[in-house]
Order: structure tokens, then sequence, then C-alpha cells
């Protein structure tokens, strides 16, 4: 999440003009937001076998709740202040379809990781115009991506969510008390992810237009 708001913080700084950097294509950002997705998306796989995904626990329900109204809420926002690249299916429309998916996948772990593997590979081999329509993109296996804030494809980050899915299965073989000191100081910021995701944005936008007024006054 801390690198997620730098990544946001030097966008807005880019979008008023103090930056100058073409997100789109520049190797570096673009190898940023790749790490900051496959932490994201893996961890939802890790969470997702860890809690035991259990679609019939009113907490399971309360959190997919919350994940369909902030991902409508992220789409409509975008739409008013992108209306050129408003997000139709970011990290939050994947999580929650990934959550969706979540109790089916933590039933298999050991296959979670061989069809995740096959989900990573998929979209670097396989690519067709097919998928260019608004019914296919979000597979992502459209040689051209949509003009868009934030994209988050099924594939590859399905197989990535399934890895981690895998990863949490091996980690849950260990006893608690094995890994509770080294977590424990990450837990906190982890517990108030989605609300961290939600408001960040808030103040971090504010805060580079301020930037870029302060600027250009002087």
């Amino acid at each position: 999440m801390i690198l997620m708001a730098i990544y946001h913080f030097c966008f807005d700084l880019n979008y008023f003009g103090v930056l100058n950097y073409d997100f789109n294509h520049d190797s570096f950002w673009l190898m940023f937001r790749a790490v900051i997705m496959t932490l994201f998306t893996g961890l939802v796989g890790v969470s997702l076998s860890l809690s035991g995904a259990n679609i019939k626990s009113a907490s399971y329900k309360k959190r997919l709740g919350k994940l369909f109204a902030c991902a409508v809420t992220i789409t409509v926002v975008t739409s008013f202040v992108f209306p050129q690249s408003w997000v139709f299916f970011g990290i939050l429309h994947f999580i929650f379809f990934a959550s969706l998916l979540g109790p089916i996948l933590v039933r298999a772990p050991w296959m979670c990781l061989g069809i995740g593997i096959v989900f990573v590979i998929m979209p670097a081999v396989y690519t067709s115009f097919i998928f260019m329509q608004p019914s296919l993109i979000i597979l992502g296996l459209s040689p051209i991506k949509p003009m868009t804030e934030d994209f988050a494809p099924i594939l590859p980050w399905l197989g990535v969510t399934m890895i981690g899915v895998f990863i949490g299965h091996i980690v849950k073989k260990y006893p608690r008390r094995m890994l509770t000191a080294e977590i424990k100081s990450l837990s906190t910021l982890g517990h108030y992810s989605l609300r961290f995701y939600m408001i960040h944005q808030l103040v971090l936008f504010p805060i580079a237009w301020l930037v870029s007024y302060i600027l250009n006054y002087f």
C-alpha cells in the first residue's frame, strides 16, 4: 500500500504537470506498477486461503458487499474525473471478481499452482484482436490495452491470485507462533487496506494540486 501511495502521488504530480513522465510506456513506471499489482493480487490469494473464503459466512458476504460498493464508486467517480479513460475494471473490480471465485479456489490449492502459472504466462504467449471486443477485453488477451486509468485484467492477475492461494495453503501449515513476529508490524495497515485505498487519493490529489500551485506561483 505504501508503494501504491508513492505511485499514485507521482501520478498526481504528473497529472498537474509537476513531473513529466509517460506512465503508460515508461519502463520504470510500468515495472513499478507491475510490482504493486503482483503484491496486491498475490496477497488476495493468500488472504483467501488463510481466511477459508467461506461464502456462507456473514463476514465474507459483508466483505464482498464492501468491495462491490467501492468498485462501483471508483467507476462513477472516474467517469466524471476522467471521462475519456474511466475505470471499468480496475484493481478493486478484479479483487471482487477473484473473491467471488475464492470459495472454489481454496479447495484445490495444488491445482491453483499449476493453473495459476499457465494463466500468468498465457498473455505473454497468446493474444488476439478478437479479445478487443468490450465483452472480452477484461480477459487480458487483447494485444492493445483499453484507454483507462486503472486496468487489472483477469489474465495474468487471476493466475497470480491462484499462486497466492497456494502460498497461503503452505503458510497455514506452519505454526502460528513462527509467523507472528514477522508479520505483526505490518498487520495493522493490512486490516485497513480497503479504507486506505479509498481514502488515500482524496488526500494525495489535493496535495499534488497544492504543490503544482505553489511551484507555478513562485
